[in-house]
């Protein structure tokens, strides 16, 4: 069954909905010839993590659309651990440079974020921390426009890249919003940092704070470019103002 799901998956190019209307036809993919798939999986380069594998992470699955397949370069191991989501703006302020840096120092070391590779808020984290994991929105031999992003050429084997996208599979925005929705919810906290009102991944952090998930807002000193992270506060995010909010914050909640 765990082959036949991977090849499923190659073969639809990592598309949700298309391998969901397949399961959807046939539960059991008997219609998916078993030696054919043990061998186009065996060609696979990569670690693999499905659905059906006893270690896919419970975040995931409790997920409304959880992925069936997710391709894994590096550090496997840091799935098990509880992780802190960065999201913000492309071109962040000085202010949010200068909290965000001192945030990735002051976290604990062994402590994992889990981010993607964004100009801006996510380029600085990635930049200042080890233990990373990544969300691509592309297939691991076709990340191209990750590859001309500084903070992609830090990446080490302690590190973890993840896709849902099989390895030559390209960019495609389907991909990107799945990437983020895959990222916030490995995530124990989501921070958001600097996030303008007409950011499309406001639609689905809008929905994950509503439904209760652990989130704080850190706005522009001056207010500007923050309105997708403001709009998160009438739905149950906290907003914090400077790192000595956001290090008070961690101190009092000890399951962090």
């Amino acid at each position: 069954m765990r082959d036949k799901l991977i090849a499923l998956s190659m073969v639809k190019k990592g598309d949700w909905n298309e391998v969901y209307q397949f399961l959807k036809r046939d539960r059991n993919l008997s219609s998916i010839d078993g030696r054919s798939a043990s061998r186009l999986v065996g060609k696979l380069k990569y670690d693999v993590i499905t659905l059906v594998d006893q270690d896919y992470p419970i975040a995931w699955r409790e997920m409304s659309k959880p992925p069936f397949v997710v391709y894994l370069k590096g550090n496997r191991q840091l799935l098990k651990e509880d992780m802190i989501g960065i999201v913000g703006g492309k071109v962040p302020s000085s202010y949010t440079r200068d909290v965000l840096e001192k945030l990735m120092e002051q976290l604990p070391k062994k402590m994992p974020i889990v981010t993607g590779i964004e100009l801006g808020v996510e380029t600085i984290a990635n930049h200042c921390r080890e233990n990373r994991v990544v969300c691509l929105a592309s297939g691991f031999e076709a990340d191209e426009l990750y590859q001309r992003k500084s903070s992609y050429h830090t990446l080490s084997f302690d590190d973890l890249l993840i896709s849902e996208l099989p390895p030559t599979a390209k960019f495609n925005l389907q991909a990107y919003y799945r990437s983020y929705h895959l990222m916030s919810e490995l995530s124990h906290l989501v921070c958001v940092f600097e996030l303008a009102g007409f950011d499309l991944r406001v639609k689905y952090l809008n929905y994950l704070a509503e439904m209760g998930k652990p989130m704080i807002v850190l706005p522009d000193k001056k207010m500007q470019c923050t309105a997708g992270g403001l709009g998160l506060l009438n739905r149950g995010a906290k907003c914090l103002m400077g790192i000595n909010d956001m290090m008070d914050y961690f101190d009092s909640n000890d399951n962090l």
